[in-house]
């Protein structure tokens, strides 16, 4: 009968420069950023409403819940220089994307495909948040104004960054923000 024995493995020791950067290396694979609650249960939901969808075979849900998925997962890899965004945040730039596609398969006479992209922006809107009216955002930005003491379009720069910090991108898009702080400091309402 042969024997295999352990000591017959050659063992070649590591040098320290390779242990690091393979401890790094493990640590950049293995580790997921830190995310906030409400990105881990919005991730979860998409997930479970992924299994449903397939089990319903749903093609078009199946479709945009891959592609938000993809968009988190890309975010996650990219964002060892930059913060990762929240994950409503990325949804919000899927619709902006959508929308503007839509305008031009308007503009190219592609109702088909324009239709088909709205369907998509109505299966995202549903995991997102409530989101804020003009109206609510009309009444931040009136405080902004005062607090900063704001008297033309030239502050908006200052309002925007004083409503940025009360206002999250996931609940007010920035351009509805800006359209809104806009005509606030036009004296229209």
């Amino acid at each position: 009968m042969f024997r295999l024995t352990a000591s017959r493995i050659p063992r070649t020791p590591l040098h320290p420069s390779a242990l690091l950067s393979l401890r790094a290396s493990l640590l950049r694979t293995y580790s997921t950023p830190v995310s906030s609650p409400a990105d881990e249960a919005l991730r979860t939901r998409l997930k479970t409403d992924l299994k449903s969808s397939m089990l319903s075979k749903d093609k078009s849900r199946i479709q945009v819940i891959k592609s938000l998925l993809s968009d988190i997962t890309y975010a996650e890899k990219s964002s060892a220089t930059t913060p990762m965004p929240s994950i409503s945040t990325l949804i919000q730039r899927s619709l902006k994307k959508r929308r503007d596609a839509i305008q031009q398969y308007n503009d190219g006479g592609r109702a088909d495909l324009a239709e088909k992209e709205m369907a998509e922006i109505a299966i995202m809107e549903a995991y997102l948040p409530k989101q804020m009216s003009e109206e609510e955002i009309a009444t931040i930005v009136r405080a902004a104004v005062e607090k900063v003491g704001a008297t033309s379009v030239r502050d908006l720069g200052k309002i925007m960054k004083e409503v940025g910090a009360q206002v999250d991108d996931s609940v007010a898009p920035k351009k509805l923000v800006s359209d809104v702080a806009k005509r606030v400091l036009q004296g229209s309402p």
